[in-house]
This record gives C-alpha cells, structure tokens and sequence, in this order.
C-alpha cells in the first residue's frame, strides 16, 4: 500500500495528510466502467442518406417497396375480377344483337341493338333472339308453344288450338309452303314469327324453333338509327 504525503504550501511539515491509494487493477476497472456509462448515453447516429447500406436497411427497403406495390396488386386484382364478372355475364346471363333488317317493325328496327336475357322461361307473346336453319341470329314473337296446334286459314289470319289470339299486330297473317298445316308444336319448342308479316322467313318456313336454338328475351332495346 502507498502513502502519499501531502504538503501544503506555507504549512508545517508536521502536518502531514495521509491516503490510501486503491491498487492499480481496480483503478482500471473503475476507469472502464466510468467510460461505459459515457458511451452508453451518447445517442446513435442515424444511418445517413449516402451511407453504405446494411443487410438490415435492405430488408427495410424491402419491406417498404412491398407496401408501395400492394395498392397496385389490389387494383391489378379488382380488375381481374371484374373482367371475369363480365365475362360469366355476357356469356351466361346477357346477350347484345344487332338488328338487320325490319322484319319485326315497328316494335324493333333496323339498326337497333337488343339486349336479351337467357335466364329467363319463354311463353307466349315473348320477343326472342333465336338462330334459324342458316345459323343466323333473328329476332322473332312466340305465338305458340310447345303442344299447341298452328293453323293458317285460307282467308288470312291464324289459329292456336282452333282459336285467333289477341294480339295488337296490324298486318294481315298469312301462311307460307315451308310447312304442312295445321302443325302441331313439338315438345321443348316454339312457333315464332314476325311482327311484319309480310316477311315469312320465320316459323312459317322452317317451322318451328328448339329452346336450345332461342339465346334469350329481348330485355332492352337501344335506338341505333331513327326513332
């Protein structure tokens, strides 16, 4: 153990000041601890804009490219989503025909786009888009259904099961040579013809018309040209 002596100045010698110096280990100790305590409230430096990047940093920047890109990936599926709503619509709820022709004037003209609806059963006095024998799309009335008897008297006009429908068409009904009458409607089928009747290339020629060939009920009717 050391003992410093302690002068002061002007003092006596007899005054003599004594003290216990603690050995040199743990002076050192001490010494760390101190200078630990220090580091430890000097607060970190953020990593600076121009500083070399960490794998840390990297996975952040990742993480925050991840959070840009999900509004885009939620769009990107909305549209998706959509386009396949669409799709499952018109290919299995709706359909859109453009009419050629005035064969079902004054109700629809040439030039009109219809909009049908194929979930729909069909009865009489319904208006439908159907393919005939050639595999074009037509648009038509249903004047009988399945199991009714058709007939065309020589003086004009039509019969279902022996009696003339009421019905608000002005022209005179006729029957045509494409078919022997009376005729008698077949299961699951319909007799179909044009409100211009004049135009027999309906029911009256190729006869009548199987639900499997009728693509829906006319639901709407947009004016292309005219009124």
């Amino acid at each position: 153990m050391w003992v410093v002596h302690l002068y002061g100045s002007g003092e006596p010698s007899s005054r003599l000041y004594s003290q216990h110096i603690c050995p040199r280990e743990t002076v050192g100790r001490q010494s760390k601890n101190v200078l630990r305590k220090a580091v430890s409230k000097i607060p970190k430096k953020e990593p600076k804009k121009d500083e070399k990047v960490t794998p840390e940093n990297e996975k952040s920047e990742a993480k925050k490219k991840k959070k840009r890109l999900h509004p885009l990936i939620k769009l990107l599926i909305k549209i998706a989503v959509l386009g396949v709503i669409i799709f499952l619509v018109l290919t299995y709820v709706l359909g859109f025909y453009r009419m050629t022709g005035n064969n079902m004037f004054p109700f629809v003209k040439d030039g009109d786009l219809c909009i049908v609806y194929k979930l729909d059963e069909y009865t009489t006095g319904d208006v439908v888009a159907y393919k005939n024998k050639n595999g074009k799309t037509k648009i038509g009335r249903i004047v009988a259904v399945g199991g009714q008897e058709v007939n065309f008297p020589k003086d004009g006009g039509y019969t279902v099961d022996g009696y003339q429908p009421a019905e608000e068409i002005t022209y005179q009904t006729f029957g045509a040579d494409g078919v022997k009458y009376p005729t008698e409607v077949g299961k699951n089928e319909f007799f179909v013809m044009n409100d211009f009747r004049s135009d027999t290339d309906d029911s009256r020629q190729i006869g009548s018309i199987k639900e499997s060939k009728i693509c829906g009920k006319l639901l709407f009717i947009i004016r292309r040209r005219g009124f």
